[in-house]
């Protein structure tokens, strides 16, 4: 069944004499689909099977995906707060290179930090082979600090690393010793690209399954569900089945905006995560019986998979959730910590809809999504607010993402942007089912 589709583009600049070049005389290479199953870890995170170092020395993890950030991280053998998962050891590989630097990354409820490298890593797909990226640019945690709820990695989460699926554009300086920035050679992308000089362009296609744990509350994911089919990548190309081609149109979106998330250790996580994959919508609509609310007004939401539910600016949040009888703000039941967002209890049989307008179509998610029914029978809304009310973006979560088919596509352009700066050009399609 064809989903909505969100198609981000990013173009990369060429660079005069640079890593990341294209070559003119020699024709394009497009490489083939190569599909990398998700599985659920404990907690309910989209994992994959991650392996670091080669041959003998190969070291096997379980990694996490996150949207905002473009380097790899992976636990340490020097991390104190990295319990009870699989550590990785520097010392036994053969491929790792000590950079000389360290850096420190804040996602939304988590600081890590630590010295950064480059190794060869390789992730498992479908068929049972490994996607190779050598020289990737990792960073070794050896300290994280809990900023909201908990800690991304150890613990029962069962999680060692993550994925970083982003560009690190908004990257700024590490507030840590050795001055390091990111840049878009040390994403999974940039090195690809720098692999493979006749290639246009790197895309994915993400189609996630529902998350099997709401809420990022410590629940554990029940025990028939675990490392079950999470959803796919399909690295390198998009699946062509999973939209309708004929049937999408494109919609700006605006990365101008950059708040404090991985990447960018300059701002405080109790912001909204980095804008390196913004979605610019045009309003929404709710609606609860004949109750109707609409905003006709343009909206910046990120999309990250890190996170299940969806965050909303404080007022607009307030409004909403006053057009529902019975709802009541619990300024301690936030889902990513009272100091980050704040969440509202709500009839367990409330029947209202949210919808984000795009153009002419409006993409809706009903109670079954927006009703989270709690262990203790109580029910709370899928929509949270910001603890800070002036923190005006949106974040879509994985809840969110789930619903649609994340099509990604890195493209490089011509020696025209031979002296640009790098940037953003992303669009939001929608596709009726």
């Amino acid at each position: 069944m064809a989903r909505a589709v969100a198609v981000m583009t990013l173009v990369v600049p060429i660079v005069a004499g640079g890593a990341i070049s294209n070559r003119d005389d020699a024709p394009v290479f497009s490489p083939q689909r190569v599909n990398i199953p998700l599985g659920f870890g404990a907690a309910g995170q989209y994992v994959m099977p991650v392996n670091m170092a080669t041959g003998d020395n190969t070291q096997n993890f379980n990694f996490t995906l996150a949207m905002n950030s473009g380097l790899t991280y992976v636990a340490g053998q020097g991390c104190s707060t990295c319990s009870n998962i699989a550590l990785y050891d520097q010392s036994r590989s053969t491929t790792a290179q000590a950079l000389n630097a360290n850096a420190t990354t804040n996602f939304l409820t988590d600081t890590s930090s630590g010295p950064v490298i480059k190794e060869t890593c390789s992730i498992q797909t479908s068929n049972g082979s490994n996607w190779v990226y050598p020289n990737q640019t990792v960073v070794v945690i050896q300290n994280q600090q809990a900023n909201g709820f908990g800690q991304l990695l150890g613990g029962f989460t069962g999680v060692s690393g993550i994925v970083g699926l982003g560009t690190n554009l908004n990257s700024q300086p590490s507030s840590s010793g050795g001055g390091f920035q990111a840049a878009f050679a040390d994403s999974i992308y940039g090195q690809w690209l720098n692999r493979n000089p006749t290639a246009s362009n790197f895309s994915f296609g993400m189609a996630l399954s529902p998350p099997a744990v709401r809420r990022n509350n410590g629940s554990t994911v029940p025990s028939d569900a675990a490392g079950t089919n999470a959803g796919v990548l399909n690295w390198m190309q998009p699946d062509s089945s999973m939209y309708k081609g004929d049937q999408i149109t494109f919609k700006p979106v605006d990365n101008s905006a950059n708040g404090g998330a991985a990447g960018n250790s300059g701002s405080p996580p109790s912001n909204a995560p980095s804008s390196e994959w913004s979605l610019s919508l045009d309003g929404w609509v709710f609606a609860d019986g004949d109750n109707r609310i609409s905003n006709t007004r343009s909206v910046v939401a990120d999309v990250e998979a890190l996170y299940t539910e969806l965050y909303f600016p404080q007022d607009q949040a307030t409004l909403l959730h006053a057009a529902i009888k019975g709802s009541s703000l619990q300024p301690n039941l936030g889902s990513l910590g009272p100091t980050i967002s704040r969440a509202w209890t709500i009839p367990c049989d409330a029947q209202f809809s949210f919808g984000f307008v795009v153009g002419s179509q409006t993409f809706t998610l009903d109670h079954n999504s927006l009703v989270i029914r709690e262990s203790d029978g109580t029910c709370v809304s899928a929509i949270e607010a910001w603890a800070d009310p002036n923190q005006t973006k949106y974040l879509l979560g994985s809840s969110f993402i789930s619903s649609i088919y994340l099509l990604t596509v890195m493209e490089r352009k011509s020696s025209a942007l031979r002296h640009s700066p790098t940037h953003l050009r992303s669009h939001l399609t929608l596709v009726p089912s």
